[in-house]
């Protein structure tokens, strides 16, 4: 009996802490929370999910960029960050193995920029800071978010990569 009761004890913490690692990759960090709020400058990108052998010139963190758009609207900007925040609150853990991103964000925030390279389809956000190569963080987002994104794209004459399968 005791040791059921341990093996009960220890599952539950095992799954207590898969939960709070799984709420904790949920977030948007703070710093880039901060920078998408009172951005000085707010781009949107759309990617060529593709990886290439050799890097294209003017990537954006390795992917090809189709077109981008500053949006300059602060309802705009304010709806796209509504958005991503609730597509981040919605994902509770799901991911896909790929990685394929579609969109990309880049703001500016007096001395410091913040890059996301995000892919919708894996659920997924990779974030930059100050345009370095190497990854700062990794977080989940749904793919609520793409609609609005794709929107402002659209409006802005922007090209976007096929979807999957298309």
């Amino acid at each position: 009996m005791r040791t059921i009761r341990t093996c009960f004890l220890l599952a539950l913490f095992a799954l207590a802490a898969a939960g709070a690692r799984a709420e904790e990759k949920n977030r948007i960090p703070e710093a880039v929370q901060a920078a998408l709020e009172k951005a000085e400058s707010f781009t949107l990108y759309s990617l060529d999910p593709r990886e290439r052998e050799e890097k294209p010139k003017d990537a954006f963190h390795g992917y090809a960029v189709l077109g981008q758009t500053e949006v300059k609207e602060a309802e705009t900007r304010k709806e796209l960050l509504a958005a991503f925040k609730k597509g981040v609150e919605e994902n509770q853990g799901e991911m896909a193995k790929c990685f394929e991103p579609r969109h990309g964000i880049r703001v500016k925030d007096g001395e410091t920029t913040h890059d996301l390279v995000i892919c919708f389809e894996c659920l997924q956000v990779l974030s930059y800071r100050d345009a370095k190569e190497e990854r700062e963080q990794h977080f989940l987002v749904s793919a609520s978010p793409q609609p609005a994104f794709d929107a402002v794209l659209k409006a802005a004459g922007v090209k976007l990569a096929p979807k999957p399968g298309e």
